[in-house]
């Protein structure tokens, strides 16, 4: 399984979409988070011009500036969405009949907006379980470490963080990156904003997985993945010691050896 979550900033201009499909195609994610679609109706002309195929569902929230769900249906069978003011859930078949959920969010830039962002977070945790990610822009930092030359503590620093204690969600690294976003100015502001968290009962299902960031080709931020696949370290090195070539039994074992091998093909 891989997951990719972007914010794009705006996906009207042809430019931005025909980048954003490179990127997908590219990395061939199972489902992509496309936020800040900005648009009043996301549409299929819209979605297959963002999509690295013609095998595409999805689901778009457009209220909180907008948030755009697509997945390949020969892999991702959803059974149920469910819509909210900063989030879009999806229930997921996965293959051993073990269900799961994926929750993709675009948190408030407004401080006086997350005391209902956090209430919604709350309230699917208690409706995924224990079988549960969430990924997306939550337009807070959890700690100090999280910005760039920050000195200072916020209460929404403090509300994060305790929620994610509070939902037993693990907040796993950025294994290539520290920060996710930058306004990429003389003096810049680099902030994490952007994340994946899993509960215990995902990791249960998919026990190696590994949160990274893309390079940044368009828009403010970096797109984010979450891949469960085992890493490919290329073919088993072949190695053989000249010594064993002094060995003065080396071509009869070696004869007897392939004789009495039984290979077919």
């Amino acid at each position: 399984m891989k997951i990719c979550s972007w914010n794009i900033r705006e996906g009207g201009s042809a430019r931005r979409k025909e980048l954003v499909r490179t990127v997908i195609r590219k990395e061939n994610p199972d489902i992509v988070v496309v936020l800040e679609t900005k648009n009043i109706a996301v549409d299929r002309r819209f979605v297959a011009s963002l999509w690295k195929s013609r095998f595409v569902d999805w689901v778009a929230e457009v209220r909180s500036g907008g948030i755009l769900v697509m997945w390949d249906p020969r892999v991702v069978l959803v059974s149920v969405n469910l819509i909210g003011n900063f989030s879009v859930c999806i229930e997921i078949r996965w293959k051993d009949e073990t269900n799961w959920w994926f929750t993709s969010v675009y948190g408030p830039c407004n401080p006086r907006d997350r005391d209902l962002f956090w209430d919604e977070l709350a309230g699917l945790c208690s409706i995924c379980g224990d079988k549960w990610c969430v990924g997306g822009e939550f337009n807070v930092i959890r700690n100090l470490s999280e910005k760039m030359n920050s000195t200072s503590y916020t209460t929404s620093m403090y509300c994060f963080d305790n929620l994610i204690e509070e939902m037993g969600l693990h907040d796993p690294p950025l294994l290539n990156a520290k920060f996710t976003w930058s306004n990429f100015r003389a003096n810049p502001i680099c902030c994490r904003l952007d994340r994946f968290l899993i509960s215990g009962g995902w990791k249960d299902i998919f026990p190696s997985f590994r949160q990274t960031v893309l390079p940044r080709i368009t828009s403010n931020h970096y797109p984010i993945v979450l891949d469960t696949t085992n890493l490919k370290w290329g073919p088993t090195p072949f190695i053989f010691e000249n010594v064993r070539l002094m060995h003065n039994k080396f071509k009869q074992s070696v004869a007897a050896w392939w004789n009495t091998g039984n290979t077919q093909g």
